[in-house]
């Protein structure tokens, strides 16, 4: 991809990477160590030592085992790179206070980020904030995040079950079973289309259960046969009769 925007004089729009690290929206999959060393390399080989954007909203929300890399803060490739990870309370504690946060090694970007977030929204709660500062220092964030690793460890395999004793891979449906996060990524027959438009999809409306088309994750042009499932919200019974409606549209 590189090579290409070199060949046609367009490599100098390319202004940042963008990575999502562990148990990734929709692919639930992880990067290790020696993959972002790996793409380090090859920005540093195209002379692109541009700004690196880590994304760690589910870095926490491992279901029993931590997945073992490090940030880019610590990865030694990324030195000399304008790093910046992103994190938030929103995910793994509480999705009503909309706290994140940033880290960012070079001054200049992270005061124009300041100015501009002042000017969407004039700073984020200081009472949103206070919750988190105290949930932390009193031990209830850890706390919450034990019991919510547990909880959706417990609906990931209750949709688990309820997919495949639908006969989903019997199908041609596949995925990867996730080891964190709250998502299925499903790849379906070639020439299934899960898209907005697609009968699959209004078939899935009339059925009473919705599922994100899977071509709104990709760059235009990409395949149409994929699907996002979450079991973020839905309780036991609920996400049941939404698995089985799903496998009920899927035949």
């Amino acid at each position: 991809l590189i090579d290409s925007f070199k060949s046609d004089g367009t490599i100098d729009k390319v202004k940042g990477i963008y990575l999502e690290s562990w148990y990734s929206n929709p692919s639930t999959r992880c990067l290790t160590d020696e993959k972002k060393s790996e793409v380090s390399g090859i920005l540093r080989d195209a002379d692109l030592v541009i700004p690196v954007l880590e994304d760690g909203a589910y870095f926490e929300l491992y279901f029993e085992d931590r997945f073992p890399s490090s940030s880019i803060l610590a990865n030694i490739g990324f030195e000399g790179f304008p790093r910046l990870f992103f994190g938030t309370f929103t995910k793994p504690f509480a999705t009503g206070l909309k706290v994140g946060y940033v880290v960012c090694d070079h001054p200049e970007i992270l005061s124009k980020m300041a100015s501009v977030k002042g000017h969407h929204d004039f700073g984020t709660s200081n009472y949103a904030q206070a919750i988190i500062e105290r949930a932390a220092l009193e031990g209830v964030y850890d706390a919450e995040l034990a019991a919510g690793r547990t909880r959706y460890l417990k609906k990931m395999n209750i949709l688990q079950e309820v997919l495949v004793n639908e006969g989903l891979p019997e199908m041609g449906w596949n995925w990867e079973k996730p080891g964190g996060g709250m998502f299925f990524w499903v790849k379906g027959p070639q020439g299934a289309d899960t898209s907005l438009k697609g009968p699959m999809f209004e078939n899935a409306v009339k059925e009473g259960v919705i599922y994100v088309p899977g071509d709104l994750c990709f760059a235009p042009g990409g395949p149409k046969n994929y699907i996002r499932l979450s079991f973020g919200v839905l309780e036991h019974h609920d996400l049941v009769t939404a698995g089985q409606r799903l496998a009920k549209v899927l035949r």
